[in-house]
């Protein structure tokens, strides 16, 4: 069973306010669950404590969102439960969609597109008991991966995406054997707008179309992209 906790994380304990009263909203749709928020010296403390043979990489990648990508596989794996970004709002509960012990969401089919691939699973959203053994495969695999990236010579961008991020996580569970079960939620339950909604979103505010989209979402994932914008 998926332990009834979540997990976030920010570079210290003074949450910015919007990302405050985002994280509010996981809270209030699941006051029996735990929340945790970790930030960057419990992380690295974290992975010292509990992964020592995976400190050296983690102190090795050059860009922030590396690390807080390892990190939340690392947790999940450890303790179980839920890891959502900041920028996630939950719209109601979780409960009914994790019929399994390990779920994930589907990128809408624009976010696909705009990067050449035809399926994304977001690792923006995570849920799982401890242990699952895809999530050990995308931790085994994590040094690999940047090796690769170091190799191909790719762009920053595609880099993160590949070492750490939802590719690595989507290539991980393209080759994952199902000793475990994995659900992955379609699109219009966590991530029902896209890239060209979000910028929508930001200029005009919420319409119809847009609100009409949300309908059957959990969940909405605002792409804040602290990490690339």
């Amino acid at each position: 069973m998926i332990p009834r906790v979540i997990h976030q994380t920010w570079r210290d304990a003074d949450l910015p306010a919007p990302f405050a009263q985002l994280a509010e909203t996981w809270r209030r749709h699941h006051p029996a669950w735990q929340w945790r928020l970790w930030t960057d010296a419990d992380n690295r403390a974290f992975v010292a404590a509990r992964f020592p043979d995976m400190l050296p990489l983690y102190d090795r990648y050059p860009h922030p969102i590396q690390r807080v990508d390892m990190v939340r596989y690392l947790i999940l794996h450890s303790h179980g439960g839920l890891f959502v970004d900041l920028d996630f709002e939950a719209l109601g509960p979780l409960d009914p969609h994790l019929a399994s012990d390990c779920v994930f969401g589907a990128e809408p089919a624009e976010n696909c597109a705009a990067h050449g691939m035809t399926e994304i699973v977001g690792n923006a959203f995570m849920a799982a008991r401890p242990g699952h053994p895809l999530l050990h495969a995308v931790i085994k695999s994590l040094p690999e991966a940047f090796s690769a990236a170091d190799a191909n010579g790719l762009d920053r961008n595609r880099a993160i995406l590949e070492t750490t991020g939802p590719f690595h996580l989507t290539r991980c569970l393209r080759a994952y054997d199902g000793a475990e079960p994995v659900t992955v939620l379609p699109s219009e339950t966590l991530y029902p707008l896209g890239i060209s909604d979000i910028e929508a979103l930001r200029h005009t505010g919420w319409d119809d179309a847009l609100r009409a989209r949300v309908g059957r979402a959990c969940a909405v994932h605002y792409h804040a992209g602290t990490w690339w914008r």
